[in-house]
């Protein structure tokens, strides 16, 4: 690369490159030292000189105003925050479910509607603009037309029917938010963007719907969904379509039966242990659970998982211990335990069951148990072991901040969603005496017709 023409006082320099036709200008950054540099696209010196004189006066201006020296296109930045977010989860820093639920939102509504407007050009007029083409988005926008939807599962594409045409949700938009501002964060780290100019994403406020609170189990419920679980392991599933499978019928059915019996494995091991289904299941190996003893001399397991707050270390109760116990004991092979590597929630012939198959499973055991949901006809889900866990741990005395921390999950979230077990867990208090047992009422009768005003006559 050699110098053509230097201007401006030495600030702007036209360069040849032996790679390309085009003469190529470096601009000496103002106040902070060091260079930018881009091709002029032109291989006509003059007009090369005043192409980059040009972008001299930009780039001063802009620093002179406190702007990004380099506008990034939108879609460029976007994909700069998908990198390094699947970065982010190779490093463990977040859950692989992050790339699952967040590319998605980037590729389909992010990208199509901004594509390369510069980033730093995006105001929040174009925010709100942004969310009235997304709340049409199914309805008469880019999505009615698509009858099905197709995404990658374990490396196959699955096609599904297109959903409902409704409008998103404002936990939908809520979630989108923190992804939209997680692409202008990239930006601004970058320097692409400064952060006066920052676009507004607030959060939109979602009334408090106690109905809305996923359901938990009643030991009742618990108990007969266990049992039947446990039972429907056994029974032989129907073959209606095992013959049309290259392996043949039996083996079809005796892996239905051990894809059951993980099942009943699971939903007990859920229950006893709080931990996220999917979330934090589908990528828990032998090597993340490790014995430990506790202060009273029991053996427990540690876990280590990746929430949505990051690395934590929850340690579950006895009924989920032998559950791993179980699984490691179906699984043994010629003698051995499973390997460190190998997914905790697999079968005995080495396939990884993740949390979405589970779910299609659970759903027709709850269907068969006739469990359709609790008192307030909020539905049962996986989740709703993770609820049953928090509400058995409070009834129990545990503090919120045991259990926040055990749970991954804030104070404010325990005290919100389980705040309605506060006189539960009070009972015995305010039900231990009568309160004929604490006042005279007479003596007080007489204390209150003593403190009144005496009328004159």
């Amino acid at each position: 690369m050699g110098v053509i023409q230097k201007s401006r006082g030495g600030n702007v320099v036209l360069l040849h490159r032996d790679d390309s036709p085009n003469v190529f200008c470096r601009v000496r950054k103002p106040d902070v030292g060091g260079w930018l540099q881009r091709s002029t696209g032109t291989a006509d010196i003059a007009e090369a000189l005043r192409i980059a004189e040009e972008w001299h006066d930009e780039i001063r201006f802009k620093a002179k105003h406190g702007l990004a020296l380099v506008s990034k296109a939108f879609n460029a930045v976007a994909d700069l925050y998908v990198k390094e977010l699947k970065g982010e989860v190779a490093l463990g820093q977040r859950n692989e479910r992050h790339i699952k639920d967040y590319v998605p939102i980037v590729e389909r509504y992010f990208k199509d509607y901004f594509g390369n407007k510069l980033i730093d050009t995006i105001q929040t007029s174009d925010i709100a603009a942004y969310r009235e083409w997304r709340a049409k988005y199914w309805i008469d926008g880019p999505g009615a037309t698509e009858k099905f939807i197709f995404y990658e599962r374990a490396g196959k594409t699955i096609k599904r029917p297109a959903q409902k045409p409704t409008a998103p949700s404002k936990q939908t938009i809520n979630v989108e938010n923190v992804v939209l501002r997680g692409i202008f964060n990239t930006a601004l780290k970058h320097d692409h963007i400064k952060e006066h100019q920052l676009p507004g994403i607030p959060k939109i406020k979602q009334k408090q719907n106690f109905t809305k609170r996923r359901a938990a189990f009643t030991k009742a419920q618990y108990e007969k969904l266990s049992e039947f679980l446990h039972t429907w392991a056994h029974e032989l599933p129907s073959r209606s379509y095992a013959e049309e499978l290259e392996n043949g019928p039996n083996l079809y059915v005796e892996e239905q039966k051990m894809r059951r019996w993980l099942l009943w494995n699971y939903f007990v091991f859920l229950v006893n242990s709080g931990l996220r289904p999917g979330t934090e299941t589908d990528n828990l190996q032998w090597k993340h659970v490790e014995e430990i003893r506790t202060k009273r001399g029991l053996d427990r397991y540690k876990l280590t998982v990746t929430g949505k707050r990051g690395l934590r270390y929850p340690v579950v109760s006895l009924p989920a211990c032998d559950r791993l116990v179980q699984i490691q004991t179906d699984n043994l092979k010629d003698g051995k335990l499973p390997g460190p590597d190998e997914y905790v929630f697999s079968l005995a012939n080495g396939k990884h069951v993740r949390n979405d198959y589970f779910r299609q499973l659970f759903t027709k055991a709850l269907k068969a148990c006739e469990l359709d949901g609790d008192n307030l006809g909020r539905p049962f889900s996986l989740y709703s072991c993770r609820h049953t866990y928090a509400t058995n741990q409070l009834l129990r005395s545990v503090s919120v901040y045991t259990l926040a921390e055990q749970l991954g999950t804030s104070v404010n979230m325990i005290e919100q969603h389980y705040g309605h077990l506060t006189p539960e867990l009070a009972a015995d208090e305010i039900t231990s005496g009568s309160v004929d047992d604490e006042y005279d009422w007479d003596k007080w009768k007489e204390q209150e017709a003593a403190r009144q005003p005496k009328v004159k006559k």
